[in-house]
């Protein structure tokens, strides 16, 4: 009597290809389709990014020009400035070390790996490199310029960077950590096999 593992060594010898084949093409454009969706996801993130930094960077310290006051709104436009280049060098740096995957199938493995993991951290970063400076600001503005009571003005401020954090952590929990985990199980996968 043979046990399943003659058997499937004749099997396999007289198709000339083994029963549990990979079909590479196939499950390389399905890599490709799913490192396009998360490429494209990327890059709407740091253009929406860095256009709405640069536009704040412009506004509203054209705005403080034309009333003739405001230095808080000259330090926020500073403060997105900032922002808006380090965005924009920190795209273009992940845009040159992109070019050096392979488009094998572990290379674009790798690839969403690596801009899963980009985008993880810009989206932690973006807390404390938005949100939380130009809100400060612009509470310590409000406080100075306004004649609202401060009380309300900083718990607007607290309100609106708790709900960020909140919203980045959740982006990162229902988005990225599945995708990430699903190409990790993948990449094992391709491990085992080569």
């Amino acid at each position: 009597m043979m046990n399943f593992d003659d058997l499937k060594l004749v099997w396999d010898a007289q198709k000339e290809e083994p029963v549990f084949a990979l079909d590479q093409e196939a499950v390389l454009k399905t890599v490709e389709r799913q490192n396009h969706s998360i490429s494209r996801y990327v890059e709407h993130f740091e253009i929406m990014m860095i256009l709405a930094a640069f536009a704040v960077a412009v506004i509203l310290p054209l705005d403080a020009w034309r009333e003739g006051d405001g230095a808080h709104q000259y330090l926020i436009g500073a403060i997105c400035l900032a922002a808006g280049i380090y965005a924009w060098l920190a795209r273009r740096n992940r845009r040159r070390f992109e070019v050096k995957f392979d488009q094998s199938i572990s290379g674009v493995v790798e690839k969403s790996l690596t801009q899963i993991e980009y985008h993880e951290r810009s989206l932690k970063n973006y807390l404390w490199l938005f949100h939380l400076p130009i809100a400060l600001a612009a509470g310590i503005g409000l406080t100075v310029y306004s004649n609202t009571r401060i009380p309300w003005i900083w718990g607007s401020v607290i309100v609106i960077c708790l709900l960020s954090y909140w919203g980045t952590r959740r982006d990162i929990k229902r988005n990225l950590l599945p995708r990430k985990k699903s190409l990790r199980a993948l990449q094992s996968k391709l491990g085992e096999i080569e």
